[in-house]
Parts: C-alpha cells; structure tokens; sequence
C-alpha cells in the first residue's frame, strides 16, 4: 500500500515537471527566432548578443549552417579571425550556397588577415569547384596565383573573369605576361613572413632573387620547395630553367631525373628539353622538343621562336615559317597589350590600339582576349555600333568554349607534323663540365685611366633636366649625347666631337649650349676648336657619325638631333659648312643614332638615321606609376619612328629613299646601328637595335654597284629580332666585331635592367644564335641596364674583350651603375674583372650613355671615350702594363668609297689567322675611329696581311713589322709607314 502510494507520487511528479518542461520550451524562441534576433543584434553591431542568440541556436541544431556562417560574421566584427575561421570551416564542403560562401569568407580571412596563400587558395578553389561562377573566388584565386608568379595555373581563372564580364586591361595584361609575371616584393615578403613555409610565396622569392642575380639563394629556395611539393610543377620548372641558365650541368641532369611522371603534360618541361638539345647541338631532337612544347601550348613564345630558328638550320624553310610568324605574332601582341595597360592611370584607353588587341588575338585564336578587348572597347566607346558588334560577335563565339587560352585549330604543331623526329632521353649524368676561370695575372695587369680633365677637356652633356629635383621625367632625358672620333685636320691625331642637349623647347636663336669638338695636340693635350671651326650645333642633339660623304679625303660630321640633323661639311681648311639644307639631309624627326657609308656600292657614302618615337605629346608627357609617382615614360607610351635612308647623288646632294629602299618596316623604335659586310658579299647590311620590339636586319640586296640601294628586313630568320626566348628586348647599344676567332663579325647587344645584354654568334650559314649563356655574359649583366658598348682588344692578345657602359633612365638610389670590363678568355667566352686594378672608373657609378673607341695617344693600346649623362666625360688612358704585338692600319679607298667602310683584313701570324672588319654605326650614338688596332699576343712573325676591299679588289703585303701604324691605299701595293 505504501509503494503503491509513493509510486503514484512519483508519476504526478514527473507529469509536473514535463508540464513545466512543455511551458518552457514553448516560451523559448525557436532557431529560426534565434537567427533572426542574432542578425538584427549583429547590424546593430551589439555584438554581445548576438552571440548569446547564435550559441543558443548552436545549442539546439550544432550544425546549422546559417548559424555558423552568423557566428563566423560575428568574430569577423570582433576581429578574431581564427575563431571566424574555425566556425566557417565547421560547415561541410558540400557545395550549398552555405557552404560556397563559408569557403569565400574563411579564404578572404586567411588572405587578408592571416595571409596564409596556399589556405586562401584551397578555400578559394573549394568554392570554384563548386560555383564556377563565383566571381569573388575567381577574382582572389588570379590575384593569389599572380602575386605567387603562377602564370599557367592563372589562366583558365583569368579566362573566367573574362567569361563572367569583368575584363580589364590589367588582366589582359597579366595573361599576355606569362613567364615574364613579376611579384610584389614587398608585399609577397610578409606573406612569407606570416607563413615561412608556404610553397607559393617562397616561388615568388626564389624567381625575385633570380632577376636580381641571386641564383645562389633562388636554387636553395625552389630545391626546398620541390622536396616538400615535388608535383608543384611551377617550381620545378623554374628550377630547371635556372640550373640550365647557369650551366650546372650535372645539377640539372639530376634534377631532370628526378622529376615526376606527370610533370610530362607541361609544356615547359618540354621546351627545357629542347634548351638542352641545344646546348649539346641536337638540332633535330631539340626541334623535337619544342614542337612538343608547343603541341602542349602553342602560345609558347620561346619554342615558337627556337623551334622556327632551328628548322631554318635543318633546312626546312616552309615549316619553320608558321612558328616564326606565329613567334612575332605574340610579341607584336604582347607589345600592344604593353601599350594599353601603360594608360590606365590616365585613363585614355585608345579605341585603336583596342581595335588592334582585338584583331591581334583573334588572329592568333585568343578568342576569350578577344572578347575581353571587344567587352573594353564597347565601354570605351558605348554608341559605337562597330563595338558593340565586335562584342557581341566574340560573346557568340565564346559560348560554349573551354577556358583554354587558344583554338587548337590555331596551334600551328596542329598542321606539321615532325612526329618522326626523335625523342632521345636526356642522360643521367655528365662526363665533363668546363668552367671558366680567370687567373689573378689577367686581372692585374688591364687597366684605364681616366685623363679627361688633364688632357684640357671639360664637357658634360646638358638635358634640361634637374636630377635631384625632378628625375629624367621626360621621355627624352634619358637618352643622353653622343661622341665621334674623327681627324678633322689630317694631322694623324685622333679628335674627339661630342653632342650636347640645350633647354627645351628648341630656340635656334640661342648658343648657350652647343656641341664641342676638341683638337687633339698631339702632346697628351686638346684643345676647344668648336669656335674656330664655324660649328655651331646649338639644337637638343643625341649622336653623332663620321664620314666623308664627298671623297675629297677630309672628315664630315653629321649629327643626329631631335626635330632637324645637321651635316656639316669639312673645308679642309680647319673649318665646317652647314650644307644641311643644300644637301637635303636634315630628316624632321627624332634621330637617336646614325652613319654615313656607302650602302649601294657607287662610291658615295650614303646616310641612315635610326629614329626612335613620335606623337604629339612625346616631348611633353609626364608618366606616372600605378601608385601616382612620377617616372620616366616607357617606349610602349609612344608610337615609333620610321627610320629614314639618304642616298647620295654625288654632287652634293642626297635624296630620301626609305620607301623605295625597303627599310620601311612598322613599329620601329631604334637606338642603335651597325652596318658591317656580314656575309662577304662586299655590300653593306645594317643591324638595328631597337627598344621594346623586334630588331631590324636590313640585307643589302642591291642589284648591281650603283643601283638603288635594296634592303630585306630579315632579323626574324637570322635571329636577330628577339633573344633565345622569342622575346624583344630593350635594346640600345651594339658591339660588332669576331668574338670567337672563327672570322665572322658577331653582334652583342646591351639591353634593359633583368633582361640581360644579348650575345649573337654569328654562325657559318649566315644565321645568328644568341649563345649569351654559353660565352658567360648573362648572368652579370642581368642587373644592369646597358648603353653604350664596344669590342676592343685591350691587352693586344689577338682576342677581342669586351667594355660596357651603363645607367638607369630613372632616378633613384640604384640608377647610377658600374661600368663593366670582360676579358675574353680566348675561346670567345668572357670574364668579367673587378678588380680595384682596373682603375678608379671601374670603381665609380654612372649613367653611362654613348662610348666610341679610339687611340688617342697614338700608343698602339686602344683608348674609349665615354659621355655620361650626369657627369662630366670620361676620355679613358689604356695603361695595361704587360700586352702582345700590335699593327695600327688604316685604309683608304680610291675604287672604293674614301672610308672604305665594309673592308676586312686577313691577318696571319706564325701561330693565328685574325679577322677584322671596318664597321660603321658603331652602336649607340657614336663612331669609333676608323683605325684596325691589331694585336697578336707573343707572335713573332706577321707572314701575310690580305685587305678585301669593299670593291671587290684584293691585295696582299708581307712581311710587315710590328709595333707599327701604317697606312694602305687601295690598288697601291706600297704600305706607307706613318
């Protein structure tokens, strides 16, 4: 009776309390209620309670996914990113809309606020996977794989802005970049810095560290990164490249063997292949390996270029004729996807060249950059009914298409098939590795002395501008003057003319600034003649040629100015005529460069001026950076200049014969020139260094002597437009001589800062290879920015060495640089010599411009002259203590021109056959005496000297005696001892 009884209790009691336990969970706020109050608590920014509502709604449903993304919010307005990302990443991966925009704010924390690349880009990529067309996540995954250097992986996102509607000129930019994509350093170190062993900043780094010389640390950096991510292929093919570059044979084949299976689909793995066959002269399995490459990505400039270079030297013209074009097709495109993004800051998106980007990728099956142009243009020109029928033809197009950056059926290893080619495995090791080395006696025993200021000459170069207040802001200050060295007197001795600047705009009327030319005494002393001489040069000048353009045996000047050249004609008497305007020679643009020779064979020195920019603004616009910041203007801000040709009539007069000539060719931004006999045909072609696009290699294909003159631009199939990568270079200055002994006059080109200066080998078939690795002359000039340059025999080896001048166009803390001398070790490679012994010019930074070779003090060493742009000129003093044998020869024509320009001379000694030939252009804005200075090293016997003349003429002396400066004229078989 009395369990039954508290039995019954029990039961009302538990009754009760599930009554209570129903009124209050009926008064309690259901989780929809709870959200609700949570979100109105969080815009009210009473962050408390919403997190009192958001723990109370996790407590009834753990895995509400609103509930998390709002509890995530709330941290996020605490500022505790962690914990925001701990709540978003509670949320399954599962592809809800949830889910998708738990992975965006979890990876934009992890990007801004934890700056962990490689966790933002997981997130990033869960929510792409899931939404392709997000476009939040599109747009930080290409922001990501941009700063990180990733340019491959950045294209089907880039792609996908496009198709999303969100092109713009800097992502047109980035995907025309490619290999070229730099980081932000400073902003990719404190990703670094929060994440020390995140794979994709410390990618970046190790590529920053190889455009500024430092390959040491870059492989060290990309060798620990391939360890932990050996699939990362990004970093592996950088490793690769690098390893080539500098010649670590062993190294690379290592690493080569090491590589994983899959890495095999990337095209990069297969153009480093075809580098390899090249370096070991495997024509056909390199020709192999790029076609491969190319199959793989046909918008791979360098195997383009190389795979269409190495056809031509198997013979196979026809084929190698798509891959060139396709080659210069991309660079022309990359040039005009340069141009528009140079104004954005201004804004002046220009409907032509967004006409231009538009024709130029579709013409290489860019059909997405295509669309993304015609999308610009129609924002740029909103009424224009051709824009709107360009986007809406490419919006068609696109429809349905992959997010691959080119059609197939524009890939041009689709149409010619070199399948039967071979396929050889790279070896596993390598027997022998040469190195260059130096010895301490080459270093000490070169050396200059700098014997301007106590020869009497006293001459700086004047540009209108302040560096220390405004920089070189104009476009025209960097370019500096010129110098040439001529004998105006006939005396024997070696004077020197240099160009000078004047304030800008032009004013004929005044003479504050004017070009000198110094008599040289002949005692270690010059003298100022400009006076007595009636020159009187007083426009804003650049460089400067010799020639004597009337044959009557006397130096003529002409002078290469902004807006009007000057010729001015040698009396004999002492003194100069301006014969400009009676000679039809002034030209009416922007000449940077120039020569006078003989360039149809008639006898009559001709005159070529390699002009730069133009535009209506070119003298007057001021560039900015991205960040506001006034710098120097950019070539690709201005359209080129057509060089011009004066052919001369012999009577006084010259008559423009550019178009008939063949020399106009588009897009031409020139600032140096050579002209030599390449092929020892006995006529004159020209090499045309020019800035930012392809060189120009003008062959002379001049009927007869004294036809029209005739040139075919031919710089593309002989190798000469682009460096080994298919790429255009800045280029500026060219030293043309026979580097390597084999007799062919090879070209070295200085170039931009992280680009290095460029070395052509002139080979046997008439082809140019650019072998700057090979000869050593990359790696220390990838820092520099190079200007004038020459090659001359310094010590009198017989071997020609190598000097470079060099200096930014802006100004900065790092814009003035160090000249540079490299020694040829003798087999055409080069070493540089740093060495204090050097002298104390070597020691100094400057912003070298124009360089002109000459022997000034008549004793047999060869001297340099150099102007500068912020400091007075340097006229250098040979004083190498220990050197070889020398002849000094000069030539004179009588068939010939009078400056027989285009003679070699066959020298042969008891050990060695030397080649030299007589150039003229001489680079950049300059023109180096007209003088063969040889030297022979220990030889001890000459046994023949063989002169080919520009007429066709031959004639041979023997026995002449060294130590020696000797004079020949042509058809006189006496050699005149001076």
């Amino acid at each position: 009776m009395q369990f039954r009884f508290r039995y019954r209790y029990l039961i009302c009691f538990l009754a009760i309390i599930a009554c209570f336990a129903l009124v209050f969970r009926w008064m309690q706020p259901s989780a929809q209620e709870l959200l609700n109050e949570a979100k109105l608590a969080l815009a009210r920014r009473n962050l408390n309670t919403a997190e009192q509502r958001v723990s109370a709604l996790l407590t009834i449903e753990p895995h509400s996914n609103s509930g998390l993304l709002l509890a995530g919010d709330i941290e996020v307005q605490r500022g505790d990113s962690e914990k925001a990302i701990g709540f978003f990443d509670r949320i399954p991966n599962n592809g809800t809309p949830e889910a998708i925009l738990a992975r965006c704010n979890a990876g934009e924390l992890l990007l801004t606020q934890k700056r962990f690349l490689s966790q933002a880009e997981a997130q990033f990529r869960h929510a792409v996977d899931h939404d392709p067309d997000n476009v939040l996540a599109n747009d930080r995954l290409t922001y990501i794989l941009g700063l990180e250097t990733r340019s491959q992986e950045l294209i089907p996102f880039q792609l996908n802005m496009i198709r999303l509607g969100h092109a713009s000129p800097r992502r047109l930019y980035l995907l025309a970049l490619g290999d070229l994509l730099k980081t932000d350093i400073k902003l990719i170190q404190q990703y670094n810095r929060a994440a020390p062993d995140d794979r994709g900043p410390l990618l970046a780094l190790a590529k920053n560290d190889i455009l500024n010389n430092n390959y040491s640390k870059a492989i060290t950096t990309l060798r620990r990164v391939v360890e932990r991510s050996p699939y990362f292929f990004e970093a592996q093919l950088s490793l690769g490249r690098l390893l080539l570059e500098i010649n670590l044979n062993s190294d690379f084949l290592d690493w080569h063997s090491s590589l994983p299976e899959s890495i095999e689909q990337h095209a990069g793995i297969w153009m480093i292949r075809g580098s390899w066959a090249v370096h070991s002269d495997e024509l056909k399995a390199a020709a192999r390996y790029f076609w491969e490459a190319i199959r793989r990505d046909p918008n791979h400039q360098q195997s383009n270029y190389q795979l269409g270079q190495i056809l031509i030297r198997l013979n196979r013209v026809e084929q190698a004729a798509a891959f060139l074009d396709r080659a210069s097709a991309l660079q022309r495109y990359q040039n005009t996807v340069f141009t528009n993004h140079a104004k954005i800051r201004s804004n002046k998106l220009n409907p032509k060249e967004l006409n231009r980007a538009v024709e130029e990728s579709e013409s290489l099956g860019l059909i997405w950059e295509s669309l993304g142009w015609a999308q610009l243009l129609k924002e740029t020109q909103p009424n224009s009914d051709r824009a709107k029928d360009l986007f809406s033809r490419f919006h068609k197009k696109t429809d349905g298409l992959p997010l691959k950056r080119c059609l197939q059926d524009s890939n041009p290893a689709e149409s010619i098939d070199l399948s039967e080619l071979p396929v050889p495995n790279l070896p596993s090791e390598i027997e022998n590795e040469a190195s260059i080395a130096s010895s301490s006696n080459d270093q000490e025993k070169i050396a200059f002395l700098n014997q301007a200021a106590k020869s009497g000459i006293s001459f700086s170069y004047f540009n209108d501008s302040n560096l220390r207040i405004e920089g070189l802001e104009r476009v025209f200050h960097f370019t500096g003057g010129g110098c040439s060295v001529l004998d105006f007197d006939s005396d024997g001795w070696p004077d020197l003319y240099f160009t000078q600047g004047c304030r800008w705009p032009v004013d004929e009327q005044s003479f504050e600034h004017l070009d000198r030319l110094y008599r040289n005494l002949g005692n270690g002393q010059f003298e100022d003649v400009t006076a007595s001489t009636t020159i009187l040069e007083n426009r804003y000048s650049q460089g400067t040629t010799v020639g004597d353009f009337n044959n009557d045996g006397f130096s003529d000047l002409y002078i290469a100015n902004i807006g009007g050249n000057r010729l001015f004609e040698n009396n004999g008497d002492g003194s100069f005529t301006d014969v400009t305007e009676t000679s039809q020679t002034a030209s009416d643009r922007w000449t940077t460069s120039c020569l006078m020779a003989d360039l149809n064979g008639d006898g009559w020195p001709d005159i070529y001026a390699v002009n730069y920019l133009s535009g209506p603004d070119v003298f007057s616009r001021v560039c900015r950076n991205q960040d506001g910041v006034q710098q120097s203007c950019l070539p690709q801000n201005f359209p080129a200049a057509q060089d011009q040709m004066y052919l001369n009539l012999g009577d006084g007069r010259f008559q423009e014969v550019s178009a008939e000539s063949g020399i106009v060719v588009p897009d031409g931004k020139g600032l140096g020139i050579v002209a030599a006999d390449f092929d020892g045909s006995g006529k004159l072609s020209l090499f045309v260094a020019n800035d930012s696009v392809a060189n120009f290699f003008f062959v002379n294909e001049t009927s007869a002597k004294g036809a029209p003159p005739r040139f075919s631009e031919q710089a593309l199939i002989r190798g000469l437009a682009f460096n080994h990568a298919g790429r255009a270079e800045a280029c500026m200055g060219v030293a043309a001589g026979d580097a390597n002994g084999d007799g062919l006059i090879d070209l070295f080109v200085t170039n931009f800062e992280h680009e290095s200066n460029t070395f052509y080998r002139h080979t046997s078939e008439d082809y140019f290879s650019d072998d700057t690795s090979s000869v050593n002359l990359k790696n220390q000039t990838l820092s520099m920015l190079g200007f004038g340059t020459q090659f001359f025999d310094a010590d009198l080896d017989g071997d020609l060495d190598l000097i470079i001048v060099n200096g930014h166009i802006h100004d900065s803390p790092s814009s003035k640089m160090f000249p540079q001398f490299f020694r040829n070790s003798g087999s055409g490679e080069y070493v540089e010599l740093k060495t204090s012994s050097l002298g104390a010019y070597f020691s100094e930074k400057h912003l070298g411009r124009g360089l002109a070779c000459v022997d000034w003090n008549r004793d047999g060493l060869q001297d340099f002259v150099v102007s500068h742009l912020d400091s007075p000129v340097s006229v250098m003093s040979n004083q190498t203590s220990h050197t070889g044998r020398f002849l000094s020869i000069d030539l004179r024509g009588t068939l010939s021109s009078r400056d027989v320009v285009g003679a070699s001379l066959k020298f042969v000694t008891n050990n060695r056959t030397l080649v030299r030939h007589l150039t003229a252009g001489d680079g950049y804005q300059a023109s180096n005496e007209r003088r063969f200075v040889i030297g022979v090293g220990p030889d001890e016997e000459i046994q023949s000297l063989e002169v080919r003349w520009p007429s066709g003429d031959r004639q041979s002396f023997d026995n002449l005696p060294f130590g020696k400066s000797i004079r020949i004229i042509e058809g006189c078989d006496i050699a005149f001892e001076r």
